[in-house]
């Protein structure tokens, strides 16, 4: 199986920042063109063999984030890493893991459900100031541990990047 699970105590990981400058704040309903524009660059058409553009199907996936549809996000910790006006990444974070194989927690346990940088920018550290302060976000809010699911065959640098960060992979 080359999908992961993985867990970590958001105080390992809260507010851990690469001194970069740049601004992580809220994603607003204005800055969603900018997300699925991000979004349309790391995923380009044709990974998952249908014909719509890029830009249409991000555009489609990140509504329904925010929507809703895959759970309800975390307003305070789905974050964009801004320099100046360009939006550089992104983390979006659900209240609950959206799978079905996800046990449910009491209090639920945040998501994170999508990270991506964008390709010329990745390595400086913009992934992990994003997950830093989605952790400090989730953390304020008295939560207490993050998971993500990764596909280590797609994305193997992300999760080289969750475990150094601290997080842990569950039995899957």
């Amino acid at each position: 199986m080359s999908e992961l699970t993985l867990r970590a105590r958001l105080e390992a990981i809260a507010g851990i920042d690469q001194g970069l400058h740049l601004a992580c704040r809220r994603i607003t309903p204005q800055d969603l063109v900018k997300v699925a524009d991000l979004f349309s660059r790391v995923y380009p058409a044709g990974d998952d063999g249908q014909e719509t553009p890029a830009i249409e199907q991000a555009r489609e996936q990140i509504e329904l984030f925010w929507n809703g549809e895959y759970g309800p996000i975390i307003k305070e910790a789905t974050l964009g890493a801004w320099k100046e006006h360009r939006l550089l990444g992104a983390i979006i974070v659900l209240e609950a893991p959206p799978w079905e194989d996800e046990p449910a927690t009491d209090p639920p346990t945040p998501c994170v459900a999508e990270f991506f940088v964008h390709p010329k920018h990745r390595g400086l550290g913009i992934a992990t100031s994003l997950l830093g302060a989605a952790a400090h976000e989730c953390a304020e809010l008295g939560l207490d541990s993050m998971t993500m699911r990764i596909d280590i065959s797609k994305a193997q640098d992300a999760f080289i990047l969750a475990e150094y960060l601290g997080f842990e992979t569950e039995n899957n």
